[in-house]
């Protein structure tokens, strides 16, 4: 770790002080509503707990996606894998592993959770190519145990983000400290933060504040599994800060592959707020993607005619399964594993 692992308490204690200064429907709107009427465990006490937010398993589609040639459309998955896919998820994998074994005393590799983030990150990589682009300047709003951003952020994109759920922000910082090292900039905590830099992470006040002024600007924000599970305020505050912060790109992209769990919304809602907000659809496959205005980029869906391209700067044909990819010691299992393989029938990939 670098120096900027956010104390529990201490993101405690600045979401208190700024909880002063807002209006009663900015408190509403940052809020995880969903997580918190289905039990979804949002804040931790102790550096412990986060332990439990490395991986998880335990979605019923997790052994459908180690089946031979399996594909879950969600996530825009695919059972192969290429040499450079792998390379990637191992070293994502070997840094979570010091990282818990150093700040938990006890080493977790994440399975599937960091797995299914290969689809988005395969889509974002063809984008980049056919735009002639190094990186990519990505923001994602609720990026869950945040392993796209680690991805992104190895594969050289910039990548920066937010989360209202205190619980994964805090597992958040220390996944893209682990990741970025140096280039990692976390700013809760901090007056008058600069948003500045190649991986950032805000908090959810600072977030708000983009509603009357947004100095970030990105290519692509991606917002997945959880536009059905925001409130309807929420949602149009996303709606409203993305479009600032794409207003500027060639590209200009907001996507996902999964609405979440309609909870909040319905599939008609969405796509009317997304209207009522100047977005037109681009398309509904293999992602779902929104463009601004007028334009219409041609080149965003050109490396999508014949499917998602698979990450391989090596130029190595995918010749690898899941089982092969994310195999793993028992000893080195997510918490949840075990207990997911009870209740689904599930083997994980375990090697021993």
């Amino acid at each position: 770790m670098n120096g900027n692992a956010l104390e529990p308490a201490a993101y405690d204690e600045c979401e208190q002080a700024a909880l002063a200064r807002f209006p009663v429907p900015v408190l509403m709107a940052y809020r995880p509503v969903t997580f918190q009427q289905v039990g979804y465990p949002i804040r931790v006490a102790r550096e412990a707990e986060l332990l439990r937010y490395v991986d998880h398993n335990f979605e019923a589609e997790v052994p459908g996606l180690f089946q031979p040639g399996a594909v879950f459309p969600p996530a825009a998955y695919v059972n192969a894998f290429t040499p450079d896919e792998r390379d990637l998820l191992g070293t994502v994998r070997d840094r979570v592993a010091s990282l818990t074994a150093q700040r938990f005393g006890r080493t977790v590799r994440p399975v599937t959770n960091l797995m299914v983030q290969m689809g988005p990150f395969r889509i974002m990589h063809a984008i980049a190519r056919a735009f002639d682009r190094d990186r990519l300047r990505v923001f994602e709003p609720g990026p869950g145990a945040g392993y796209l951003g680690a991805l992104l952020s190895l594969a050289g994109h910039d990548y920066s983000s937010f989360d209202v759920t205190q619980s994964l922000y805090l597992w958040q910082n220390r996944l893209l400290d682990a990741i970025a090292g140096q280039e990692f900039v976390e700013t809760a905590g901090k007056v008058h933060p600069s948003f500045a830099g190649r991986v950032v992470h805000l908090p959810w006040w600072q977030y708000a504040d983009l509603l009357w002024n947004c100095p970030i600007k990105v290519d692509v924000v991606y917002s997945n599994s959880n536009l059905g599970e925001m409130s309807l305020l929420a949602l149009r505050h996303v709606l409203h800060i993305s479009r600032a912060m794409l207003a500027q790109s060639e590209i200009g992209l907001f996507m996902y592959l999964s609405t979440g769990m309609l909870a909040q919304n319905t599939a008609e809602g969405l796509a009317a707020e997304f209207a009522r907000f100047g977005y037109k659809k681009l398309c509904d496959g293999p992602f779902v993607g929104y463009v601004l205005g007028d334009r219409r980029p041609s080149r965003l869906l050109a490396p999508f005619r014949h499917g998602i391209p698979h990450y391989a700067p090596s130029g190595a044909a995918p010749s690898l399964n899941a089982n092969q990819v994310m195999a793993l010691s028992r000893a080195e299992a997510p918490l949840d594993a075990d207990l997911c393989a009870w209740n689904y029938g599930w083997q994980p990939p375990y090697l021993d």
